[in-house]
């Protein structure tokens, strides 16, 4: 399985560098999801690793072999763009053994080929369609055909699903999961959609003007956030002022005993995710009192948008049909769920 380094890439676009000093190892047969605001870099760099571009600095290695030179024809990498790019005066076999044909493959070896990639998207029906004549989704798993179809060592996926309804999305996200995995090709997956990282991602990096803001398993990055940008970029979040001395976190609406091993003193900042709010009685510990602004129903939970201390909060609650316009709500933090961050 390939592994994939970068290594200090720079990339400038006059007098704007996309990426400033990016390191980081891909590891070999993971999916990678780079997750980040736009602006922050993670096309720039599918385009570096691609061989699309060339790095103003720094280099690219795979398996140890320098390739950041190295055309991208060359570079045995799998791609699939956001638009899909296929042909539409071609069958979608004929799209998908594009890449086998220009390799020079035997036209028998290139139609057994198709039709293994074909039968592992589960589109083998489609064989002899134009692309005019499919979904938006059949057209998304044919561009993911084309770039399996050569087995790559590298697959690099640049928000593949980005063109296609709520609905779709959802759908695919789950299919893309079970095709990746059973994969041994390394992954670099470019979204700006959370669920499809959190979802999809062995391991996430979080990109921000060009540099990484922290990198690891989903789990790890959202429940510790190593910056307050992560924990409000990643997933909702309240982000509230706070003063934390002696062991004892004073929020606008509520003071707690709090156990905090980073050496923060004095004035910060308290990040609490909306699902680590929960309904408390008024004289429970911890408990403080808000009130109620408004409510989504969202299926399986309430969203509630509340004021606390002078202070909007978002809270997640199962129980939430429970509360009342106007009426007082009380709530208090789930214990260990509170991050402390400097001001």
């Amino acid at each position: 399985m390939a592994q994939v380094e970068a290594r200090q890439l720079v990339k400038r676009y006059a007098d704007n560098a996309a990426l400033k000093g990016f390191s980081h190892v891909f590891p070999g047969g993971k999916i990678t999801a780079v997750l980040g605001p736009s602006g922050s870099g993670k096309s720039t760099l599918l385009s570096l690793l691609a061989g699309l571009q060339p790095p103003d600095e720094g280099g690219i290695s795979l398996d140890g072999r320098d390739i950041a030179r190295l055309p991208a024809e060359r570079r045995d990498f799998g791609l699939v763009f956001q638009n899909y790019a296929l042909f539409p005066h071609l069958t979608v076999a004929e799209n998908v053994g594009f890449g086998l044909r220009v390799r020079g493959l035997p036209a028998a070896e290139r139609r057994e080929r198709v039709r293994e990639t074909l039968e592992l998207v589960r589109i083998p029906h489609l064989a002899e369609r134009h692309i005019h004549q499919i979904s938006g989704g059949e057209q998304q798993r044919v561009a993911i055909a084309r770039a399996l179809a050569f087995r790559p060592k590298v697959l690099l996926m640049d928000e593949p699903l980005s063109a296609l309804d709520a609905r779709l999305r959802e759908d695919l996200r789950a299919e893309l999961s079970r095709l990746l995995r059973g994969l041994d090709a390394t992954t670099i997956y470019v979204t700006h959609d959370q669920v499809e990282a959190l979802g999809l991602g062995d391991e996430l990096v979080i990109l921000r003007d060009g540099v990484i803001e922290q990198s690891g398993p989903p789990q790890i990055v959202y429940r510790h956030p190593a910056t307050s940008f992560v924990a409000s970029f990643l997933g909702a979040a309240n982000v509230i002022p706070a003063t934390f001395r002696e062991g004892k976190i004073e929020l606008p609406f509520v003071r707690l005993v709090h156990e905090d091993a980073s050496g923060i003193q004095g004035p910060c900042l308290a990040v609490i995710r909306p699902e680590d709010l929960e309904l408390a009685t008024a004289d429970g510990p911890g408990a403080f009192a808000a009130e109620l602004e408004s409510s989504l129903f969202l299926g399986n939970r309430m969203r509630l948008h509340l004021v606390a201390g002078g202070e909007r909060l978002t809270a997640d609650l199962q129980d939430g049909n429970q509360v009342q316009a106007g009426a007082p709500v009380h709530l208090r933090i789930r214990p260990g769920r509170l991050t402390l961050f400097p001001a």
